[in-house]
């Protein structure tokens, strides 16, 4: 499922989450023998289609939206101030 960072806004905090890049979908990869297995599955309603066959994409088509999807790791934003000396631990982009 292509993801994409949203911000989502608590009452105490910030933080930057991965959410679905287009709601609603899934992309599945099986053969024919598999789509009534698909539509078995628990909240899975349908399958797309074009001109009366079910939607497909290249593999080249998914590739290319892979390579525009963000792989930055998950950050989590606070607005915590932090006091002069108070001691911090670094989890991950300290050098």
């Amino acid at each position: 499922m292509p993801l994409k960072k949203e911000l989502k806004q608590w009452s105490d905090r910030k933080k930057q989450v991965y959410g679905p890049l287009i709601r609603s979908y899934l992309f599945v990869k099986i053969t024919k023998q598999q789509r009534a297995e698909v539509l078995m599955t628990n909240d899975v309603l349908h399958f797309i289609y074009f001109s009366d066959k079910i939607a497909t994409m290249l593999e080249r088509q998914i590739d290319g939206l892979k390579s525009v999807l963000p792989t930055e790791p998950e950050l989590e934003l606070s607005e915590h101030i932090f006091e002069k000396g108070e001691e911090v631990v670094l989890k991950a982009g300290g050098t």
